[in-house]
């Protein structure tokens, strides 16, 4: 019985740990400096359509440092609103992130996925341009970060088409 218990148990903690991770950060990434790659400057490359599945992937480099009006400045944490943080995204695309409270520690990598099936009442074709809003938990204090934004120029343009155009 014991063995029966255990078996069920791992079994659940496996199953845990493989809906766990939403996305996997790009390893291409893995020496970058500090940012969402791809970049705002090079933007979204996967058009999305109606009604069909769509998901992409941005990866997340959290420094130790960031500089900010000629200082290095400590940096503990960037985090993005569960809710929200993603502005501009077209109905039926949600996102999720690794971790999943969407608070990227200093020194590490993580990622932010796109995901859903946008529906008919989105506008297409049409550009949907996207803002992730992030504060950077830095040694004095909160500061509001927005990809793209000033410090990161660009555009993440999601392309949506309509139906049948994939």
């Amino acid at each position: 019985m014991k063995h029966l218990i255990f078996t069920f148990l791992l079994i659940g903690f496996f199953s845990f740990e493989s809906n766990a991770q939403f996305c996997k950060p790009d390893a291409m990434y893995k020496d970058s400096s500090a940012g969402v790659y791809p970049k705002p400057s090079v933007g979204i490359d996967k058009k999305a359509c109606v009604n069909t599945k769509y998901d992409y992937t941005f990866t997340v480099v959290v420094s130790k440092s960031i500089p900010y009006l000629g200082l290095e400045i400590p940096l503990y944490r960037v985090g993005i609103d569960t809710v929200g943080a993603v502005d501009n995204l077209p109905k039926g695309i949600t996102y999720k992130c690794d971790p999943p409270n969407c608070q990227f520690d200093s020194n590490t990598r993580g990622c932010i996925i796109l995901t859903g099936i946008p529906t008919a009442l989105n506008v297409a074709p049409f550009n949907y341009d996207l803002k992730i809003k992030a504060s950077a938990n830095t040694a004095f204090g909160p500061l509001a970060i927005e990809f793209p934004g000033t410090f990161f120029p660009g555009n993440y343009y999601l392309r949506l088409l309509p139906e049948g155009n994939d």
